[in-house]
């Protein structure tokens, strides 16, 4: 007994499924009841088939309200089972004994719900109304064996819609249990699914990224390659004209390099020169000595003549007095003379040569002190030039030593001259030792260039080439993706 009382507890996805089958199952057992009643109506107008039908068309809209209104509860079958037993009773009552058959449909259709306590009320419901329908028309033989075919029918209906719902059960519970099994299988695979469809999701989002990040590389590969076969040309051209500028250089150089060895060759020279204008400057000086020491002997010898003149002077004054006192002794003794007589006649002829030598010495002396006095003249214009010459002989030898001191700062300054010109010409061959290095480098650079600019133009298009490949390639990865992601929300569901 306890085996009979089965039942499967449905879900409400499953009521709602099992409900609405019920329902059209009902709806089309009232218009076929509605039918019979109509049929049974056009028969006997006087019987209560129109109050019958309503009710059938009332038990109907109460079904399909509640299919409606609560299609995925238990209420709603328990309802629309009550309503039927409701209508059947007035279909049995209400007709003969026939329509009890129309009952097997529904019983069927109630085997949906898998619980044998519906199934059973029903169908022992049913057999109560059959057994009182068979109890009303036992006098009518033939329709009592119909009923009682009919109830047998019930019976077996019954019998067979308890098994087939014990055994659905049971093929139910199995099939649960192996679904479970397999569910727990499924989910064990699936959660190892799950993580490796994780690992590989987050290799596949890495991957992507990464996918990203070179694509976006690419780009600005491609945009660095673009920018680099035109900087690579303007190199190239660059080069050139830094090879044509450089060997300007290099001949400017060189021509420097000449102009330096010249120059160094012109201070050598001037450094003679410097140095013999400082042997004459020497010389000079010494010379300048000299003839200060000479003037300055000159200027004492001619201060001693000016003294000697003065003393000279000084005597011809005297012998003018001399010859003046002479003169007048003379005269007085010619005229003593002239007195004695002939007696004085020698004596007046001494007296006369005395005289006329007296006068001519006096005319002599006269022309003396007028000697004397241009002398004196020309010794003081000479002791004054002599005097002018000394002052400029010591500017000049001052002057000379200012010319010496000038001779040895630019001996000392030509010395740093060619010391420097020696260095810069050091440096100009440096210079050209490696100018002419960075000539043949810059001519290895060009032809490097010229390369350079050709493997650009050929990597931009192996660039290129890798970009399309590489868009084919990320389309494949994001619907390899998108498929992994699926696939991951399927293992997660």
């Amino acid at each position: 007994m306890v085996n009979l009382i089965q039942r499967q507890t449905l879900t409400e996805r499953q009521y709602r499924r099992a409900n609405r089958v019920m329902c059209l199952i009902l709806l089309v057992s009232y218009l076929v009841y509605i039918i019979v009643e109509v049929i049974n109506a056009r028969r006997d107008p006087g019987s209560d088939a129109l109050l019958r039908s309503m009710v059938y068309g009332a038990a109907a809209a109460v079904s399909l309200g509640m299919c409606v209104v609560r299609p995925d509860k238990k209420a709603t079958a328990v309802t629309m089972a009550v309503c039927y037993l409701a209508a059947y009773s007035l279909l049995i009552f209400g007709n003969g004994v026939v329509v009890l058959a129309m009952v097997f449909p529904v019983i069927i259709g109630f085997m949906i719900y898998l619980n044998s306590v519906l199934v059973g009320a029903g169908c022992l419901a049913m057999l109560v109304i059959g057994a009182i329908k068979c109890w009303q028309v036992r006098g009518d033989s033939v329709l009592f064996n119909y009923g009682i075919m009919i109830m047998a029918g019930y019976v077996v209906a019954t019998v067979g819609a308890m098994s087939v719902i014990i055994l659905l059960i049971r093929f139910s519970k199995e099939d649960r249990d192996v679904i479970e099994q397999a569910a727990a299988h499924r989910e064990r695979v699936a959660r190892t699914v799950a993580q490796i469809v994780s690992v590989l999701y987050n290799d596949f989002t890495g991957m992507v990224r990464d996918l990203e990040t070179v694509n976006n590389a690419m780009r600005s590969a491609d945009d660095a390659m673009n920018g680099i076969a035109g900087s690579s040309t303007d190199t190239a051209d660059a080069v050139n004209n830094q090879a044509k500028m450089t060997s300007q250089i290099q001949r400017e150089l060189e021509h420097t390099d000449r102009l330096a060895a010249e120059a160094g060759d012109t201070t050598g020279v001037l450094g003679s020169v410097v140095t013999e204008g400082r042997e004459l400057a020497d010389n000079l000086m010494q010379q300048s000595q000299l003839v200060d020491r000479d003037v300055t002997q000159i200027s004492d010898v001619t201060k001693r003549l000016v003294n000697n003149v003065r003393r000279v002077t000084g005597i011809t004054g005297a012998i003018l007095d001399i010859s003046s006192q002479t003169n007048l002794l003379a005269l007085n003794a010619s005229v003593e003379a002239a007195r004695a007589g002939a007696a004085g006649r020698g004596f007046a002829v001494i007296a006369a040569q005395i005289r006329s030598m007296s006068t001519e010495t006096e005319e002599s002396t006269g022309e003396i002190e007028k000697i004397l006095k241009e002398l004196t003249s020309l010794t003081g214009e000479t002791q004054k030039a002599v005097t002018g010459a000394a002052e400029n002989i010591a500017a000049q030898r001052q002057q000379i030593n200012a010319v010496n001191e000038s001779f040895e700062r630019i001996q000392q300054g030509m010395a740093a001259l060619e010391k420097s010109i020696g260095i810069m010409g050091d440096n100009v061959k440096s210079v050209l030792v490696a100018n002419g290095e960075i000539v043949d480098s810059i001519s290895l650079l060009s032809a490097a260039s010229e390369e350079v600019s050709a493997g650009t133009q050929q990597c931009r298009q192996t660039t290129g080439t890798a970009f399309e490949n590489l868009g084919r390639f990320s389309k494949k990865v994001e619907g390899a993706f998108g498929q992994l992601q699926q696939l991951r929300e399927t293992a997660g569901g």
